[in-house]
C-alpha cells in the first residue's frame, strides 16, 4: 500500500535506505546481511589465496621446488600481517556504511540495543529531573536566601554536575557498539581465547544470566552519571567557595610544586639514564649505585602523595566502570578472591555476545546451509564432491591442512545431530513417512529405531569409505611422483 502511494515518487526512488525500513522488516535485513557476510568472507578468502599463489608464481626458485612449496613459503611471509579493527571511529564509520553487517557479519543483541535506548533515556530524565527541581518551591525558597551576586556561586557547580553526567553518560553509550564489535572480533580471531582455553566453561554455564544485561546497563550508567556529576558538582563548589578559597590555594600551590618537581626529576633522570646505563646494564656502576640511593631517598618523600593520587585514580576508573560491563575492570587474577569473584558481569556480557555468535557467525550460516541441503536432497555433499573439495582445498589453500581432523578414532554412526535420533548420512525418514508422522497427530520429534542391524550398515558404510579415502590418498601420491619424474625429466633436458 506504501508503495502504491508514494512509489512514483521520486524521493522514494532514490532513498533506497528509506525503501527498506518502510516496506521490509529489520530482522530479515540482518538475516540477509549475515549471508552477505558469508559470501564476503568466503570470497575474500579465495581473492588472499590467489593474491598469494601469484606471488609464489613470480619468486625466483632453485632445484624442483613445486608451487605448493613455494605457496606454503609465501603463506608463512605474510602470515603475520595484521589488520587493525575495532575502534571507535572506524567502527562507527563501517556501522553508517552498512559493512559491519554486510562484510563483517556483526549482529548487535536486542539487549544491547534496548539498553544503549535506555542509556540515552536517562539523558533526558537528568535534563528533566534538574529543570524541575530548579523550578520547585523548595529550590526557590533557598536560593532567594543567597545573595544575588552570590547565586552564579550556587548555580554553576549544579550545571556543571549536570553536563559532566549527561556527557559520561553519552560516552558510555557511544563506546558499547565498538566495544561489543571488537569483542566479536578478538573471539574470531584468537585474541581472546576461547575453545581451547581451560578457562571456557565459565562461559558455558549459566548463559541465563545474560537477562542480567539489560538492567546493568541502564542502572550502572545512572550510578556512573550520579557519582561522576555529583564528585564534579562538589569539586567546584569548594573551589567556588569564599570561606575555603585559603585552603584551595594552599592545596593548589602543594600540588603545583609537586608537578614541577615531578617534572624536574623526569629530566634529570633522562640525563642520568643515558650515562649511567644501557638497558638494564650499567656503563658506570659507581655512579650508577650513587644515583640508586639518591633516588631512593627523594622517592620515600614523594610516594605519600603518589598513593594519594593512585588512590584517587583507581576510586575514578573504579567509578567510570561501574557503567561498563563491556570490558573488564580486574585482570583474572586480581578478580577472585579465594572463591569470591568480585566482577563477574563481564563474564556475563561475554556469554551474551558467545550465545549469539554461536547462531549468528556467518561460517555457521553457510555450514547450516550445506548441513539442510544434505538432509533434504540425499545426493548433496556425496564421496566424490568430497574429494573433490579436498583436491581444491590442497591445491588452493594447503596452509589449511592443519585444521583439519586426522582422527581415525571418530564414529560417524555416533554424531547426533537432533534430539533421539542418529546421524546416518541419509535422510532418518522418506517423505511419505514424514507425511504419516503429521497426519497421524504426532507433534513430537519423530525418531529412528538404533537397531543392530543399522549400526552394522554403518560401519560397514563407513569403513568403504575410509578403504576409498585410503586408495585416492595412494592415487594423489602416485600422481606426485609422476609429476616429479616429468619435472626433474624436463630440467635434465634444458
Amino acid at each position: 500500500l506504501l508503495q502504491r502511494l508514494v512509489g512514483q515518487h521520486d524521493f522514494w526512488k532514490n532513498n533506497k535506505w528509506l525503501r527498506m525500513m518502510m516496506s521490509v522488516p529489520g530482522a530479515i535485513v540482518l538475516e540477509s546481511n549475515i549471508k552477505k557476510a558469508a559470501s564476503f568472507k568466503v570470497n575474500q578468502l579465495v581473492r588472499n589465496a590467489r593474491a598469494i599463489h601469484k606471488i609464489a608464481e613470480y619468486e625466483s626458485t632453485e632445484g624442483y621446488e613445486t608451487l605448493l612449496s613455494r605457496a606454503l613459503l609465501s603463506f608463512e611471509k605474510t602470515s603475520e600481517r595484521r589488520e587493525d579493527f575495532g575502534g571507535f571511529f572506524s567502527t562507527w564509520k563501517r556501522l553508517f556504511s552498512g559493512k559491519l553487517f554486510s562484510e563483517d557479519g556483526i549482529w548487535f543483541t536486542a539487549r544491547l540495543i534496548s539498553g544503549n535506548v535506555g542509556q540515552l533515556t536517562l539523558c533526558v530524565f537528568l535534563i528533566s529531573f534538574f529543570v524541575n527541581l530548579q523550578r520547585s518551591d523548595f529550590f526557590q525558597n533557598e536560593l532567594s536566601k543567597v545573595a544575588e551576586s552570590e547565586k552564579w556561586r550556587l548555580m554553576a557547580p549544579l550545571r556543571y554536575g549536570l553536563a559532566v553526567s549527561e556527557i559520561t553518560i553519552i560516552i558510555i553509550t557511544l563506546n558499547y557498539v565498538p566495544s561489543t564489535t571488537r569483542t566479536v572480533l578478538l573471539f574470531r580471531s584468537g585474541g581472546i581465547p576461547s575453545l581451547h582455553d581451560a578457562r571456557f566453561w565459565k562461559l558455558r554455564v549459566a548463559v541465563d544470566q545474560a537477562s542480567l544485561l539489560f538492567g546493568t546497563l541502564f542502572w550502572g550508567s545512572l550510578y556512573t552519571a550520579i557519582l561522576i556529576g555529583l564528585f564534579s558538582m562538589v569539586f567546584l563548589a569548594i573551589i567556588l567557595n569564599k570561606e575555603l578559597a585559603p585552603q584551595v590555594l594552599n592545596i593548589f600551590a602543594s600540588f603545583l610544586g609537586l608537578v614541577i618537581t615531578v617534572i624536574l626529576k623526569i629530566l634529570v633522570l633522562m640525563i642520568m639514564r643515558r650515562k649511567y646505563h644501557r638497558g638494564y646494564y650499567r656503563t658506570n656502576p659507581a655512579k650508577a649505585n650513587l644515583l640508586g640511593i639518591i633516588i631512593e631517598s627523594w622517592n620515600l618523600g614523594l610516594t605519600t602523595q603518589y598513593m594519594i593520587i593512585r588512590c584517587l585514580k583507581l576510586l575514578l576508573a573504579a567509578t567510570l566502570f561501574i557503567g561498563r560491563v563491556d570490558v573488564p575492570f580486574l585482570t583474572e587474577d586480581a578478580n577472585n578472591l579465594g572463591l569470591l569473584e568480585i566482577d563477574h558481569f563481564p563474564l556475563v556480557f561475554r556469554k551474551d555476545v558467545l550465545t549469539h555468535e554461536a547462531h549468528r557467525h556467518p561460517y555457521l550460516e553457510r555450514i547450516g546451509v550445506m548441513y539442510m541441503m544434505k538432509l533434504r536432497h540425499s545426493n548433496f555433499g556425496n564421496y566424490v564432491g568430497t574429494i573433490w573439495r579436498l583436491l581444491f582445498i590442497f591445491a588452493m589453500t594447503p596452509w589449511l591442512r592443519k585444521y583439519r581432523s586426522t582422527d581415525d578414532n571418530l564414529d560417524v554412526s555416533n554424531f547426533r545431530y537432533a534430539a533421539n535420533r542418529l546421524w546416518t548420512g541419509r535422510m532418518p525418514f522418506s517423505i511419505s513417512k514424514k507425511t504419516s508422522f503429521l497426519s497421524s497427530g504426532y507433534r513430537g520429534t519423530p525418531s529412528v529405531l538404533n537397531t543392530a542391524d543399522q549400526r552394522e550398515d554403518n560401519i560397514t558404510e563407513l569403513s568403504i569409505l575410509r578403504r576409498q579415502q585410503k586408495n585416492m590418498e595412494k592415487e594423489i601420491i602416485r600422481l606426485k611422483e609422476e609429476n616429479e619424474i616429468l619435472r626433474s625429466t624436463m630440467y635434465s633436458q634444458q
